[in-house]
């Protein structure tokens, strides 16, 4: 058992100057392999030190959000955004595909 439980995804943070979307996905399948033990932690100061850089393939993008980003100099204008119908359907959503994926259906 590698230990993980699906239930509790991981939330790395990432703070950086200039990143792009893909970067990250590929920085977080490699911290996955890393730990799954599928790869050493060596293997970060390796492609630091070699310039060296490995394909693992990225990780989905469904649960990468871009949370917060600054600029020096400009002034945004935030409005706010109500996620309360968003979050109501996700679960619905969730709801029913954990039960058709145990085929413990609730409704015939």
């Amino acid at each position: 058992s590698s230990g993980i439980n699906a239930e509790w995804p991981l939330r790395p943070g990432i703070l950086g100057h200039a990143f792009l979307w893909h970067q990250i996905r590929n920085m977080v399948s490699l911290l996955f392999r890393i730990g799954l033990q599928l790869e050493s932690p060596k293997v970060i100061s390796s492609m630091l030190e070699t310039g060296v850089k490995y394909n693992y393939g990225m990780a989905s993008q469904i649960p990468l959000v871009l949370f917060d980003c600054e600029f020096e100099n400009i002034d945004w204008n935030e409005g706010k955004i109500d996620l309360s119908q968003t979050w109501f359907e996700s679960v619905v959503k969730t709801t029913l595909i954990k039960q058709l994926m145990s085929r413990e259906l609730l409704f015939v």
